[in-house]
This record gives structure tokens, C-alpha cells and sequence, in this order.
């Protein structure tokens, strides 16, 4: 029973954006199914806006930190976040009476600006479920986050409105993109402030309004901890606050943001400052690492090789993790220094990639991070050292499977290659080419071309 109330909780969470979206459209749709060109223009603009937040990163951490600093916005969220929290708990939803509250100040949050809230700024996330009430202080509202309460999603969207969001193809490639964007996102500091900010705030509530029923249980229990259903939660809510920013802005302002470019930046201190705030919102040193690591793999990914330098630094700083990633961790700190023509360093990283590839008891990683040591060692000039890791290396290549093998003796001779020593080159070619699996034809003609050039 757990089980399936978590799902059903885990199910309308995720929905909620999609929700607010339906929402926001049938409320502007006329009875011949059109929407006027104005309200189509700003749909269009949030459109792209919203894109521009998912797939540029340096907009994405401009939005954050504009929305974190806003005080008005700081000032709804709490009482929005009340209302979303009360309609997860309680089926019977929230009432105007009860978002009455302090706000952190000697201002009230009065029952005209919180009916303001619900039938005019945040009109999309509110759900009337109580029209016959006379006492607007008593009527019961559900949020689109609720789990108790089914949503009309529009059967077809008019013909215009389809044309103006659809601009972008929803292809393999893209969702792939917004996945990566979405890694990189959790090393930025705006954003793990804006979610421990969230985190804190909604137990803080719960504490406060109860969560006794078997729904508002599970989710305290989600909140508390690192979990998928909580950055869920986190990333739809603060996507529709994200809008409520933009549309406070003026329309030339709005034109600007979208036109503007906004470069990606990342300094020592946001992934010194990263680190310290995953600690504090895993409390453990294993957990950060690992979300540092995925980062610095999707930072890589995008080509923020910089970047991805700066996190990998302070993710190793830990200590704790999966051997082999803490090695690839190091690995991809030394070929960070290779492409900078930076060897001592690269040394420094690749014999402590090798210590953890030994800890982890991976053949092929420890071949490879031999390679890259004896490539390190080659380029300082210590030329008969290197020789002596590129024997080992290739020690390690022969205890490997065939595929494994084969790709092995190939990073070999491409290190070779790269220090510009013929003999090695093709001695490692000539092994690789009678490696490699009969069905790997292109690369066997490739190898083989390469072979020629050298033999010549």
C-alpha cells in the first residue's frame, strides 16, 4: 500500500508542471477554440523563455539567481508552497483563511493579497473545489500538485498555439541535451541553495500544518532525504516561480533576455561552494561525490572541459566514492593537464588514478591509466621510466577479453602516436590489427591504412 501512494504522490508531482501548462492555456481559449494574437504572443515568449532556461546554462544560472533575490517572489512562494504542501496532505485542500500568516515581517500577508495569489498571479496552479461556498475565507482550493484531485487536460490544442510552441523538435538529442543540462545544474550553487532553501522550508510547514495522513507521511519522508520525488517537487515549483519572474518583467526587458546571450561561467569557488552544499544536503561524502562526478562527466560532455576540471578537483578532495570513479576522477584531471601541456601534473593525477584502478580490480582501467602515466612520463623526459609503465601496461592488456583486448592496444598506439615514437606505434598497430574481432571490419582497414603510412 506504501508502494502504490508513492506512486500515485511520485505520479502527480511530475505531472504538475504539465498541469500548470494545461491550465494556463484552457483559461485563455475562447468558446470557438482560438487565443487572441496578444495572449498567443506571450505564450510564444514564455515559450522560448522557458527553452532558453533548460537549454542555455548560463541563462539557467542568471534566472536562479535573479529569482532567489527576489523579495516579493521569496514572499509568495511561502504561501504557494503552504497551499501546494496542505492540498498533497488533506484531501479536502486549503482555504484562503488558513494561507493567512506572518511572512518574516512585521507585514501581514492579508486575505486580499492572498485571494490575489489564488485568482490572479497563481491562478494556473489553483483548482476551485468548493464554487457554492459564500464565504470566500472558507472555499476549498486543490493545487495542481495534489493527488486527490483529476485534471481535464485538453484533448487538442488550437491550431496557432500548437505552431507557436512547437519549434522545437522533440528528438532523441534534445532530451539527451536537457538530461545533461539537468547534471550540470546540480554543481551550481544558486540551485543547491534554492533547494535546500526548498527542502527546509516545506519540513519547516509540514512540522507546522501536520502531515498525519499516510500521503503527507511518505512525503516527509521524500523531503528528508535525497530523493527522486523531492527534485521533482523542487524543479516543477520553482520552474513556475522561474515564470512568475519573467512575467514581471517589462516587455522590452523580456525581448532582451530572450535576445542576449548569456555565456557560461564557473569559477573554483562555485565548485568549492558546491561542494560544501551537497555535503550539507546529502550528508555524506560518497553521495556528493558521486553528483560531483556525473557533473564533471556531463560538463565533459558538453565540451566546459574548464569547468569539468574544477568540479573533478574538489570531487576528489572527498576521498569517498567508488574506487573506479574516484580513478577516472584523477584520470580526467591528468588529461586535463596533457591538454595543457602540464606533465608534472598530469603525473601527480595518474599515479593516483592508477592506485585507485589497483583498489578497484579493473584490468582495463589500469592498463589505460599505465598508458596515460607512461605518456605523462614520456613528455617530462624521463623516457625510460615511461618505457617501463608502457610495458606494464601492456602487461595488464593480456590478462583482458578480446574486445577489451583490442581497444586497449589501440589507446596504446595512439599514445604512441602521440609522442611520436614510430617503432612503438607500430608494433602496438600490428598487435591491435590481429586483436580485433573479425566483424570490427572499418577499424581493421583503418588500423591497417595507418600501418601502411608508417611502413612505408
Amino acid at each position: 500500500m506504501k508502494d502504490e501512494i508513492k506512486e500515485i504522490l511520485k505520479e502527480s508531482i511530475s505531472s504538475a508542471f504539465d498541469k500548470w501548462v494545461n491550465q494556463y492555456y484552457q483559461k485563455h481559449i475562447n468558446k470557438k477554440g482560438h487565443i487572441s494574437k496578444k495572449i498567443l504572443e506571450e505564450i510564444r515568449q514564455e515559450d522560448l523563455f522557458l527553452s532558453k532556461r533548460v537549454f542555455v546554462l548560463g541563462f539557467n544560472r542568471y534566472v536562479t539567481k535573479q529569482a532567489l533575490g527576489n523579495p516579493d517572489l521569496s514572499k509568495q512562494k511561502s504561501v504557494i508552497l503552504r497551499a501546494i504542501l496542505q492540498s498533497i496532505i488533506h484531501e479536502h485542500g486549503i482555504t484562503v483563511k488558513e494561507l493567512e500568516k506572518e511572512t518574516g515581517s512585521d507585514e501581514l500577508y492579508t486575505r486580499r493579497h492572498t485571494q490575489r495569489l489564488i485568482h490572479e498571479l497563481y491562478s494556473e496552479v489553483f483548482v476551485d473545489i468548493d464554487k457554492q461556498h459564500k464565504d470566500e475565507r472558507l472555499k476549498s482550493y486543490s493545487t495542481i500538485f495534489s493527488p486527490h484531485q483529476e485534471f481535464n487536460a485538453l484533448e487538442k490544442l488550437p491550431e496557432e498555439l500548437a505552431k507557436a510552441i512547437n519549434y522545437i523538435p522533440k528528438t532523441q538529442r534534445t532530451l539527451d541535451w536537457m538530461k545533461i543540462n539537468a547534471r550540470v545544474r546540480t554543481i551550481t550553487p544558486e540551485y543547491l541553495i534554492e533547494l535546500l532553501g526548498f527542502r527546509d522550508e516545506a519540513l519547516s510547514i509540514m512540522q507546522e500544518i501536520g502531515f498525519s495522513t499516510e500521503t503527507g507521511t511518505i512525503l516527509y519522508q521524500e523531503l528528508c532525504k535525497v530523493s527522486e520525488i523531492q527534485q521533482i517537487f523542487n524543479n516543477h515549483f520553482h520552474s513556475i516561480i522561474a515564470v512568475m519572474w519573467w512575467r514581471s518583467r517589462r516587455e522590452k526587458t523580456k525581448v532582451n533576455l530572450i535576445k542576449d546571450g548569456f555565456p557560461w561561467r564557473y569559477t573554483d569557488k562555485d565548485a568549492e561552494k558546491a561542494r560544501e552544499l551537497l555535503l550539507k544536503l546529502t550528508e555524506s561524502k560518497e553521495h556528493t561525490f558521486n553528483v560531483m562526478f556525473d557533473s564533471g562527466v556531463a560538463l565533459i560532455e558538453t565540451n566546459l572541459h574548464d569547468s569539468a576540471e574544477k568540479v573533478f578537483k574538489e570531487a576528489v578532495k572527498l576521498e569517498e566514492g567508488p574506487p573506479l570513479k574516484i580513478g577516472i576522477a584523477h584520470e580526467n584531471l591528468g588529461v586535463y593537464h596533457r591538454q595543457n601541456n602540464r606533465p608534472k601534473f598530469m603525473i601527480q593525477e595518474m599515479k593516483q588514478a592508477v592506485d585507485w584502478y589497483r583498489k578497484s580490480g579493473d584490468n582495463y582501467r589500469i592498463s589505460v591509466g599505465l598508458k596515460n602515466l607512461a605518456e605523462a612520463e614520456w613528455m617530462y623526459g624521463y623516457h625510460d621510466t615511461a618505457k617501463k609503465y608502457y610495458k606494464e601496461s601492456e602487461e595488464y592488456v593480456n590478462l583482458l577479453d578480446r574486445e577489451d583486448k583490442a581497444n586497449a592496444l589501440c589507446n596504446l598506439a595512439v599514445s604512441a602516436m602521440r609522442i611520436g615514437n614510430k617503432k612503438m606505434e607500430i608494433d602496438y598497430l600490428t598487435k591491435y590489427i590481429v586483436t580485433c574481432p573479425d566483424d570490427w571490419t572499418e577499424r581493421i582497414l583503418n588500423a591497417d591504412k595507418r600501418l601502411s603510412e608508417l611502413t612505408r
